[in-house]
C-alpha cells in the first residue's frame, strides 16, 4: 500500500513540476519584443494571466502535498515518538533517583538532629 501511495504522490508532483515548468516557458515565449498588433498583445496578455494562474494553482497543491507529507511523518513516525518518550522517561527517573536521594539524607539529617535534641533534652537539668 504505501509504494502505491508513493507512486501517486511522485506522480502527481511530476505532474505539478511538469505544469510548472510549461507555464513559466509559455510566460517566458509570451514576453519576447517583438511589433505586435494590439488584438495580439491583448491575446498573449490574456495568456500569461492564465498561465500565471495555473502557476499559483500548482504552487498551492505543491504546498498541500508539502503540508500532507508533514502531517503523515508526525503522525506515523512512532520510532522518533518513542524514542523521545524514553528519553523523557529516563530523565524522569534520574531525577526521581536523586530526589529520593536527597531526601534520604535530609531525612537522615533531622534524625541525627531530633537524636542529638532529645539526648540534650534527656541531660537537661531544667526538665523535670
Amino acid at each position: 500500500m504505501a509504494a502505491g501511495n508513493n507512486e501517486d504522490f511522485d506522480k502527481k508532483l511530476d505532474g505539478e513540476m511538469d505544469t510548472l515548468v510549461e507555464s513559466f516557458t509559455h510566460i517566458i515565449s509570451s514576453a519576447k519584443i517583438q511589433a505586435k498588433d494590439t488584438f495580439t498583445l491583448a491575446e498573449e496578455g490574456y495568456q500569461i494571466e492564465c498561465q500565471a494562474t495555473t502557476i499559483v494553482r500548482s504552487c498551492e497543491t505543491l504546498l498541500t502535498m508539502i503540508s500532507d507529507m508533514k502531517q503523515s511523518l508526525l503522525l506515523n513516525d512512532t520510532r522518533s515518538i518513542n524514542s523521545i518518550t524514553q528519553r523523557h522517561r529516563d530523565q524522569a527517573k534520574v531525577r526521581i533517583a536523586e530526589t529520593h536521594g536527597s531526601f534520604s539524607m535530609v531525612r537522615a539529617e533531622v534524625d541525627q538532629m531530633l537524636s542529638e535534641l532529645q539526648g540534650a533534652l534527656d541531660a537537661s537539668t531544667y526538665v523535670r
